[in-house]
């Protein structure tokens, strides 16, 4: 092949004439072959039927030719049909088993591969489709122009496109084309029921394509180009699409006609039958209205002709009733003028007598004279006993008189009530002069007459029944029974209002009696009646008065007294003029025994007397109104000047201490308007401020009733801790928030937060806070522990103070001096009267020595700093310690003080003194709350104390035994979840835990802690990020969940607007971050591990310093830590080793050393003796090969 085909161009020579090896040069490139069996390859047999047709043949040439190919065949019969023969070739490998195939030949595979393409190709729509390499390399999306382009040209892709193009190559037959296209066809060009399918194509492709090159007529096809195929079918596509939209407008046309038809029809309809209903129902108003207007008309005439009837019986009532008074009441003035002329004549004659006796009798004749006396006695008796049963005959007959005409009159409503009509006026004299006969004892049972003009005579009130609110109004609406609104002198049957309760009826009657005692319309007992049993009506106000002062004390005074107890460890602190009771002593109001209240039937102070009154107001809510109405029942018409006075001043002072309910509130306003004018503007203003205060709590106390009786405003002098006292004007209602205030403004104090009213009895101080609590009504509560030991109210020694009571988080000594300067005065008294106690004597030596500088300045004076021993620190410090030591100390502190070197001013020092008091004493600055726990996780005790300051929120036992501190920044809220008659349950909830607390003053306790968060988290610059954000931006600020965000407020970014600008405390990178983010820490100062760790736990104990993940940064480089700063943290606390003489040294355990361990590094491995045993073993393992 090298010498016949060595001069051809696309023949490739073989390396050497014994090569086997030879190339092709084809338009792809050169493709090398091998000579070596090639033949043996390409050598194709003969098939077997051609070799059975020349065995069947008869032809001796042509079975001679094919001899060794018929002796290579086996002729083999078959198994169905005998005369059949089957040629094995002797090669294959059928002829032993038939399960071995013969060989294939090259031809005969390349046979078969042709078959089976062409089965295929017969199958399908062959499209055909050419795969080139992009790139050499295999890499995704790289594309290599020139190799593409190279594959294109070798596999003749340019120049088949190229023939394509020239051509033809899209065929139809005439009938196929025009089925397809027969919509571009017009009729009008050419009709296909006329025309031959050919001349209908023609015409399509002339009207479409235009262009007589691009298109041919065959005998039964058409030829077009190949982008002409595409053309047709858009244009076919487009008027399809016009042609739909015809179809649809003409079917859309005709669905509208038909609705709007139908919709026409029944819209006819529904006005006719609306037309209908509208008339029937017109037609049925006018009847309604007509019915109606006659049953007016009837129903008009019917009332005339009842009022006229009712008129007439009335009038009738009236005359008959008057017929019968005036008939009573000329037969009782007969009876009292008969009585008074026998009795005024008996005395006359009785004195006359006795005169006469007194010179002429002797010893013996006077005392026959005195038996005659008794017998004389005697008989009077009778008579009065007489005279008292012809009244109460009287008293009969009229009754049975009354019967009368009420029985005539029954079908009318009876407005007769239990109330008695107000008793004549008459013998004054006698009344509130008594007769002056030792001998005539006066029983209770004796009627009092009494003579009262006529009705006639009494003037009204001027245009009180013009007024919508009047007192009159609300009497004829709401009394109950006959009562009237006027002044009587007499004790009820009745309430005036109804009441469902019956000991809510028997309170008024009570009330009713002590009201008439206060106003002196009727005399007080002379003495005392002894009850075993106390009426029912009386037992809650006894229990109530029989309290006990250290039961009404605040929970703070009694965890401090105890404190302070627990920390005089001399014991030589005076016992409390009020001694502290027992948990026995100090009972609930349930406890008190029946017998222990006081018996009303006994004189009474006009204190006590107010006491019963508000008392049973207090008590007993729902009679609050009735007793308002009592006072001015009493008030209306009363024409004693003294009695009025009284009444007056009753109701100023239940106008301070509990207000009316709403239905009686506008008819006690107008009331109070028509009233005098030197009782109407200060009764006024008193329910005023009482309905914008509230109600209190504690009877009037009696500086009370002494600025009521003298029309004076209430003075209450204020202690303050700088030795001053303030004088101010206070009122019933006012409150130590009000007080407090007014403290505020004279004093001229900025920092108000903290500062609270406390009031002090002998050595008993509680505080009253700066909220809604009635100051007088803790006055009350010490004028009532006075008469409680027997003493008088106005001499109660009480004492109000203004004082620091709480720190805020937040608090800055240096804001307001005045502040600072109480707050200093109270540390120092308190230190003086040993109420602040420390561990340390050297604090108490300190302090007197920043006392010493404050006061005077820098010079050291021995004798001067007595002085401040004696000012400072406590009597008891000065018993252990001489005083002389102390001051010795003092001088020496005072002397090397920073202060004084620094020449600091007395401001900073008072400052530095207030804050080693709020750092060093917080639980005389805290709230106490007493609580029970209703669930949450476990505590030691469910009844416990919390408390609350500036550092948190701590449970402790009564003990003062702190068991849970919880700071600002573990709590997430706090809630009030319901109230009840108990008190309160609310929610304190940490970012683990819940407690549910129930508390009797749980709102104050929630909004104290609320405030306290809410004021932290608005001024903390510490955050806890809530979820990863990774840095898109520049200015966004990269974060994992759990890392500390230092918050920037230099006004860049807005909280508002939902972004806030922050340091990431962990990479040390700035930038803004979602306020979403984050949650702001409740804290003021950075906070601790332990609190970041339970923020996050799966984060588990923060990694210190800038350490950054290489995701985050990868141009900072992060600082290795080395095996001794790991060691102070992680590793044991090292032991002591021998040195060289004998002095001990610490331990180096991050060094090298040859010793083997006796104990682990690690501290976490130490309380495990299994890993720890284990680790020694792998150092001693690691010593050889160092």
């Amino acid at each position: 092949m090298n010498q016949v085909h060595s001069r051809s161009k696309i023949y490739v020579l073989s390396r050497s004439n014994h090569a086997k090896q030879f190339g092709i040069q084809h338009f792809a490139g050169v493709v090398y072959y091998d000579c070596k069996g090639f033949l043996e390859k390409n050598k194709d047999a003969l098939s077997l039927d051609i070799i059975t047709l020349i065995h069947k043949s008869s032809s001796k040439l042509l079975k001679l030719i094919f001899q060794k190919e018929l002796s290579a065949c086996v002729a083999k019969p078959a198994k169905n049909n005998n005369s059949r023969v089957l040629i094995t070739p002797k090669s294959s490998l059928r002829q032993g088993n038939d399960s071995r195939r013969q060989v294939s030949t090259l031809s005969s595979q390349f046979r078969h591969s042709l078959d089976s393409l062409m089965k295929a190709l017969s199958l399908c729509d062959p499209f055909f489709i050419r795969c080139f390499k992009p790139n050499d390399s295999k890499l995704s999306m790289a594309f290599d122009r020139e190799l593409c382009m190279q594959q294109l040209r070798y596999s003749g892709m340019l120049e088949t496109i190229k023939i394509r193009k020239l051509g033809y190559p899209i065929r139809h037959r005439f009938t196929e084309f025009l089925g397809r296209y027969r919509v571009l066809l017009k009729t009008t060009d050419c009709d296909p029921s006329k025309e031959p399918p050919s001349g209908c194509c023609d015409a399509i492709c002339r009207a479409i394509i235009q262009d007589e090159d691009d298109w041919r007529i065959g005998k039964t096809k058409i030829f077009l180009r190949d982008y002409h195929d595409s053309f047709l079918e858009l244009e076919r596509e487009r008027e399809l699409n016009r042609k739909a939209l015809i179809i649809q407008r003409v079917m859309l046309g005709h669905r509208d006609r038909k609705t709007f038809l139908k919709k026409r029809s029944a819209a006819l309809t529904v006005q006719k039958n609306w037309r209908s209903h509208r008339d029937r129902k017109a037609c049925e108003k006018l009847r309604q209205g007509v019915l109606r207007l006659q049953a007016i008309v009837g129903g008009r005439q019917d009332i005339l002709q009842y009022q006229r009837r009712r008129a007439a019986v009335v009038t009738l009532q009236t005359q008959t009733r008057i017929f019968l008074a005036r008939k009573g009441l000329k037969r009782q003035r007969a009876a009292a003028v008969l009585l008074q002329a026998h009795t005024r004549g008996l005395l006359a004659r009785k004195q006359l007598k006795r005169l006469k006796d007194d010179a002429i009798l002797s010893a013996q004749e006077k005392q026959a004279q005195e038996l005659a006396a008794l017998e004389r006695q005697r008989k009077l008796e009778e008579v009065l006993s007489q005279s008292q049963d012809s009244t109460k005959a009287d008293k009969s007959e009229e009754a049975s008189d009354e019967e009368i005409v009420q029985n005539v009159f029954d079908f009318l409503p009876s407005p007769v009530g239990g109330l008695a009509d107000p008793a004549p006026e008459g013998f004054e004299d006698l009344e509130r002069e008594p007769l002056d006969l030792k001998e005539v004892k006066q029983s209770e049972d004796v009627v009092k007459i009494m003579l009262t003009p006529p009705e006639d005579d009494v003037p009204e009130m001027e245009d009180e029944e013009e007024d919508e609110f009047s007192f009159s109004r609300f009497a004829a609406q709401y009394f109950h029974g006959s009562a009237t609104h006027t002044h009587i002198e007499q004790r009820l049957r009745q309430p005036l209002l109804p009441h469902e309760d019956e000991g809510d009826a028997l309170a008024c009657l009570t009330v009713w009696w002590i009201i008439l005692r206060f106003m002196e319309d009727i005399p007080e007992p002379k003495q005392a009646r002894l009850s075993i049993v106390a009426d029912p009506i009386q037992r809650n106000l006894g229990q109530r008065q029989a309290r006990r002062l250290s039961n009404l004390v605040g929970l703070d005074q009694k965890m401090l007294r105890r404190k302070q107890k627990q920390a005089d460890v001399s014991g030589k602190r005076k016992h409390s003029t009020i001694p502290e009771e027992s948990k026995l002593d100090s009972r609930e109001d349930d406890d008190v025994l029946i017998g222990e209240g006081p018996t009303f039937d006994r004189p009474l102070t006009p204190l006590e007397k107010l006491h019963i009154i508000v008392g049973y107001a207090i008590v007993k809510p729902k009679i609050r109104d009735e007793i308002y109405c009592q006072i001015c029942k009493q008030l209306t018409k009363n024409k004693r000047q003294k009695s009025c006075n009284n009444g007056w001043i009753l109701l100023s002072i239940c106008l301070g201490i509990f207000p009316p309910t709403e239905l009686f509130t506008k008819y006690l306003q107008s009331f109070i308007r028509r009233g005098p004018s030197e009782y109407s503007s200060s009764c006024a203003e008193r329910l005023q401020r009482t309905l914008a205060n509230g109600e209190r709590k504690e009877a009037p106390c009696w500086i009370e009733l002494l600025a009521v009786q003298n029309k004076e405003p209430i003075s209450v002098a204020v202690g303050l801790m700088d030795g001053r006292t303030l004088n101010l004007l206070v009122d019933s209602a006012i409150t130590s928030a009000e007080l407090c205030d007014k403290i505020a403004q004279d004093i001229n104090l900025q920092d108000t937060f903290g500062f609270s009213l406390y009031i002090a009895i002998y050595d008993k101080i509680w505080s009253l806070g700066s909220s809604r609590k009635h100051v007088l009504d803790a006055i009350s509560q010490c004028e009532q522990e006075e008469r409680r030991q027997g003493k008088e109210e106005q001499h109660a020694p009480w004492k109000l103070y203004f004082c620091k009571e709480l720190f805020a988080p937040w608090h800055d000594c240096t804001a307001d001096p005045m502040s600072t300067e109480l707050i200093y005065k109270q540390v120092i008294n308190s230190l003086k009267s040993g109420d602040y106690q420390s561990v340390k004597e050297d604090d108490y030596v300190q302090l007197a020595a920043k006392h010493y500088y404050i006061q005077y300045g820098s010079e050291s004076n021995l004798q001067t700093a007595r002085k401040v021993v004696q000012e400072c620190i406590n009597l008891s410090l000065i018993e252990r310690k001489s005083e002389a030591k102390l001051a010795q100390l003092v001088s020496s502190a005072h002397a090397q003080g920073a202060y004084v070197n620094s020449k600091a001013s007395a401001d900073t020092v008072k400052a530095d003194v207030v804050g080693y008091a709020r750092l060093t004493w917080p639980i005389y600055f805290s709230k106490f709350f007493q609580a029970s726990k209703i669930s949450g996780p476990p505590l030691p005790q469910d009844d416990f104390v919390v408390v609350v300051n500036y550092s948190g929120v701590s449970f402790q036992e009564e003990k003062e035994k702190t068991f849970l501190h919880l700071s600002y920044a573990e709590l997430k809220g706090v809630q009030i979840l319901s109230e009840g008659r108990t008190g309160q349950v609310v929610c304190v909830s940490t970012h683990k835990e819940e407690y549910k607390l129930k508390a009797v003053d749980a709102s104050s306790m929630a909004e104290l802690i609320d405030m306290f968060l809410t004021g932290l988290k608005e001024r903390s610059v510490y955050a806890v990020a809530l979820q990863d954000t990774n840095r898109h931006d520049d200015a966004i600020l990269s974060c994992r969940k759990g890392d500390l965000i230092c918050l920037i407020k230099d006004g860049e970014y807005s909280p508002a607007g939902g972004w806030i600008k922050g340091r990431n405390d962990r990479t040390g990178q700035s930038g803004a971050i979602s306020t979403d983010a984050i949650m702001v820490l409740a804290t003021m100062s950075r906070p601790t591990d332990e609190i970041l760790t339970l923020l996050n736990p799966s984060q588990g104990k923060p990694v210190q310093g800038n350490s950054v993940s290489k995701d985050e940064i990868t141009t900072e480089r992060v600082a290795h830590v080395t095996l001794k700063e790991f060691s102070f943290e992680y590793f044991r606390e090292a032991g002591k080793v021998a040195g060289r003489q004998g002095k001990g040294a610490r331990e180096k355990l991050w060094a090298r050393s040859k010793e083997p361990l006796k104990n682990p590094l690690l501290k976490s491995l130490q309380n495990n003796s299994e890993l720890s045993q284990l680790a020694c073993l792998s150092f001693s393992d690691i010593l050889p090969a160092h």
